[in-house]
């Protein structure tokens, strides 16, 4: 007995229950929450025995035809005679009445018990949709606490999945969890009862859960990889969705329909085939288990017969019970043999959100001390050097300063890190060498509600929400816009005219990502958006990439007023945007090759010239 406990110790899927220990202490989850529907619990698991006990003089009364040796047991004795002096005058004998008591009392063990579970299930149910609300609020917490690095690397399709449906199946498996501990109390009840009924029986019994247990084990550890199988392939067919959806207009440009539609069906499909395997290692575990059981059984009724016929016929109605409670554990057994198959899927799911609480290699944005209350002098880029995670580096050792109230221009080639430039500037990224300064002060000192505060981002992929275009235009905004200074905005941004031959106006929704509004309607929204929070420092990334030659024209005029009189950080590939910039700085391979205004550049002929001669900065 002793080797086959220590192979089922031994046995145990030890890294199941790290990984989601790990997910409890990442989320601080305090299985304590569980103590007053555990205990309820227990009182339900000791009527729901003493239900089953109390069958055993019920039984053996009705076999004898005789009940009042009921009053000489322990405790019952004492029940019984409380109820007779209140029920004595409506029954003709003693006889009669202690078996109608022994009714009641069975009813109402039955009764209390079940309001008991009822109250331990409500109470457990409540802690574990806490916990499920909790655990997605500490994700989406975690991911607003992540630098842009972070969702560079992974795709949105598969952080909707990790908050999504992996919170919800590891709040289905704590509740599965906390329903077992009812079975196993249910167990060590019937067991202890099972003992005194027939030591003997009992004994030749406990090899049945051993057994058992191991052939359990030997199914989890199967369902186990499985299910890490599964988690990976679900989240590349989430990342796949993603994909797809977001890039529908290139799959129907392209006429890929079909190529789509074969990954599709080809990872569908494979999702499939691994659901069926788990589900089918699953549904195998009960009919074994109570196979195993049944012939354990079929071998102690021949046992029960022995001792029937040798020695204690007396005890017929103790057996009888004795097989119900057997019964009644073998069942609890197998849903305890379930809910642990059941366990083991929550593996893959459990190690996808350990992994985004695992610090290691996440890049956080370290919120500074500082209020930052507006620029005095200059921002000043020294030495600074940026490599992606991927290894690509795209700015190398560079030093500029952007002055106060002036507007410099950033140009170059694709690839030359004019937008990582800029998106250091708002901290999406922070360098991975040299400093960002802020009239002398680390960018990292700041508080970052307080810098972006002071901040206007207009960038060349416009981010937009499914919502309203009033909506859209408030986002981010410290005090709610009042129609007039909306209007004002869209006015400024060349937006006006527009809007308000839409059907709804300001409350007009936009669809996906924008996509019921044209690139240039996109940039000059985000434009206004700029307009309506007036920050004192202005950086606009290919503001006007989108824009034809006529609206650009008109939007220029809005950008030039936007921009006066604050710190201006242009990137375009435009003359007409750069013409007018107090200083112009080239880049080339992430170095700086050329600083100067646009008379000094020209006449210099140098990489500007180039582009000059062009009429082209990409």
């Amino acid at each position: 007995m002793m080797k086959i406990i220590e192979k089922i110790k031994k046995s145990q899927p030890i890294r199941r229950w790290q990984r989601l220990k790990s997910v409890f202490k990442d989320f601080a989850f305090k299985p304590t929450v569980f103590i007053v529907p555990a205990g309820l619990g227990l009182v339900a698991s000791i009527l729901d025995v003493a239900s089953i006990s109390l069958l055993i003089p019920t039984v053996k009364g009705v076999i004898e035809r005789n009940f009042i040796f009921c009053r000489d047991i322990f405790f019952l004795g004492q029940i019984i005679e409380i109820f007779s002096n209140v029920l004595s005058p409506f029954f003709e004998n003693r006889n009669s009445g202690t078996f109608v008591i022994l009714i009641v009392l069975i009813f109402l063990t039955v009764l209390l018990k079940n309001i008991t579970l009822y109250f331990s299930r409500i109470m457990t149910l409540y802690q574990v949709r806490k916990f499920s609300n909790d655990l997605r609020q500490r994700i989406y917490e975690k991911y607003l606490s992540f630098g842009k690095a972070f969702f560079d690397q992974n795709s949105s399709g598969q952080l909707h999945q990790i908050l999504v449906a992996y919170t919800n199946q590891i709040a289905v498996e704590v509740q599965v969890l906390s329903m077992g501990f009812l079975y196993v109390f249910s167990i060590l009840g019937y067991l202890v009862v099972m003992f005194c009924v027939s030591w003997q029986l009992s004994l030749f019994a406990l090899p049945i859960f051993p057994l058992a247990v191991l052939f359990t084990q030997w199914i989890i550890r199967k369902i186990q990889k499985t299910s890490a199988e599964f988690a990976t392939t679900f989240s590349s067919m989430g990342r796949k969705i993603a994909n797809a959806l977001s890039c529908i207009a290139l799959i129907k440009a392209n006429s890929t329909e079909e190529r789509e539609k074969k990954w599709f069906q080809f990872v569908s499909d494979r999702i499939m085939r691994l659901q069926w395997s788990i589900d089918r290692k699953q549904v195998f575990v009960q009919p074994a288990q109570e196979t195993i059981m049944m012939t354990m059984v079929l071998l102690m009724v021949a046992f029960m017969a022995f001792l029937v016929l040798k020695e204690q016929a007396g005890h017929v109605a103790g057996f009888l019970v004795y097989f119900v409670m057997l019964r009644r554990v073998m069942a609890f057994f197998t849903q305890l043999g379930n809910i642990y198959a059941s366990f083991a899927t929550v593996y893959g799911p459990a190690r996808e959100i350990s992994k985004v609480f695992d610090p290691r290699g996440k890049p956080l944005i370290r919120n500074g001390d500082v209020v930052f209350t507006g620029l005095k002098e200059k921002i000043e880029f020294k030495n600074v050097s940026f490599t992606y995670p991927s290894g690509k580096t795209v700015l190398r050792e560079l030093s500029c300063a952007f002055e106060k109230k002036r507007m410099t221009a950033i140009v170059g080639p694709s690839g030359s890190g004019k937008t990582t430039l800029a998106h250091l500037v708002v901290r999406f990224y922070d360098a991975v060498a040299g400093e960002i300064l802020f009239d002398g002060l680390d960018i990292r000192a700041y508080q970052l509600d307080t810098l972006h505060a002071q901040i206007g981002f207009v960038s060349q992929e416009v981010d937009i929400f499914n919502a309203s275009i009033r909506i859209n235009l408030g986002y981010g905004l410290l005090n709610e816009p009042t129609e007039f200074m909306i209007l004002e905005a869209l006015k400024k941004a060349k937006l006006y005219e527009f809007v308000m031959n839409l059907p709804h106006k300001l409350d007009e929704e936009v669809g996906d990502r924008g996509v019921k509004l044209s690139g240039g309607e996109k940039q000059r929204l985000s434009l206004a958006r700029v307009i309506l929070k007036n920050p004192e420092i202005v950086i606009l990334d290919e503001a006007t990439s989108s824009l034809d030659s006529v609206t650009e024209r008109l939007v220029q005029d809005a950008i030039e007023e936007t921009i006066k009189d604050k710190t201006a950080i242009v990137i375009a590939h435009r003359l007409s945007t750069i013409q007018h910039a107090d200083k112009i700085v080239v880049l080339k391979e992430g170095r700086i090759v050329e600083t100067g205004g646009l008379k000094e550049l020209l006449e210099f002929k140098g990489e500007f010239y180039k582009y000059w001669s062009a009429q082209k900065f990409d």
